[in-house]
């Protein structure tokens, strides 16, 4: 006897990682999401079952991993967006309230046209919420340090083709033509940050951070030393994934294929304003712990 509906959804569930902060930031009852990169679909089923979520969409490249969401989403494309002539429809431009790239956009090639091209699928008054790996986590510095860049599992996964840092992934938001409502540091560690910004200054910060060290005895820290004050900055070396809520900026924005054109992206960058560096960051928002 085959499984119901329900059972499904429930197996999917269990067996699929639990992406908690950008599930937290659907509104119950929300409607029209689509989930771009959805796998097995467990964030959507998740937001169907227990957040009553209506008009829900994935799009996933492999067709083994989602199929069987078929029948349980509204709709299920399975299709490469990155390539030029693939798309949604005309009937979906302007149509969703919510689209959700959690982990997606390290393994896009060309992540500024596909981002741009997403867009227009957004509605007006639409979210995108999208969360990366941080490439400034002590775990990249600390092994980049020692020479190693091993690709594996987790934030080094065979798959990850593009590493962002808070600045690159801002510059990528703003050329694919969005607005950024907010920026947020996704920390795992049950850490506590008010007692780094009591300190009168900070300019040595240790790989790992101080206050995992315990947690990894077979770590020797790595010590680095900085003419500036790194408190504000301290946050950034604890964050494995950077996310962001974004909705449309004004007017039509169109970009062509990157490709391997450099001139592209230089010339959007050039249009850009973006004052920051680590004595002048954004503002974030820290996530701190039970991420997952």
């Amino acid at each position: 006897m085959s499984p119901s509906k329900s059972e499904i959804i429930d197996q999917v569930i269990s067996q699929s990682a639990f992406r908690k902060n950008i599930y937290r930031m659907v509104p119950d009852q929300a409607r029209r999401i689509l989930d771009f990169g959805c796998g097995s679909g467990g964030l959507l089923l998740r937001l169907l079952r227990d957040k009553h979520c209506t008009e829900l969409y994935g799009l996933e490249l492999d067709p083994k991993v989602s199929g069987h969401l078929k029948g349980i989403l509204d709709r299920l494309w399975n299709l490469n967006l990155e390539q030029s002539e693939a798309g949604l429809g005309q009937e979906y431009e302007n149509f969703f309230n919510f689209i959700l790239l959690h982990d997606v956009a390290e393994h896009l090639y060309d992540p500024w046209y596909t981002l741009c091209k997403l867009r227009k699928y957004l509605s007006p008054q639409g979210k995108l919420l999208i969360a990366v790996p941080n490439l400034q986590h002590w775990d990249f510095l600390y092994k980049i340090l020692e020479g190693k860049f091993l690709y594996g599992h987790g934030l080094w996964h065979l798959g990850h083709i593009r590493w962002y840092t808070y600045l690159s992934f801002i510059e990528l938001l703003l050329v694919s033509g969005f607005e950024i409502e907010g920026l947020y540091l996704e920390i795992p560690y049950a850490v506590d940050l008010d007692k780094v910004r009591a300190l009168p200054s900070m300019h040595t910060v240790q790989l790992p951070p101080m206050e995992i060290q315990s947690d990894l005895p077979g770590l020797r820290p790595i010590s680095l030393t900085f003419e500036r004050d790194m408190r504000r900055a301290y946050p950034l070396f604890l964050a494995h994934k950077l996310m962001a809520v974004c909705r449309k900026g004004p007017g039509t924005v169109t970009l062509p294929p990157f490709g391997d054109n450099c001139d592209i992206l230089v010339q959007a960058r050039g249009l850009l304003d973006l004052p920051f560096d680590l004595d002048h960051l954004p503002a974030m928002t820290e996530l701190i712990g039970d991420w997952c």
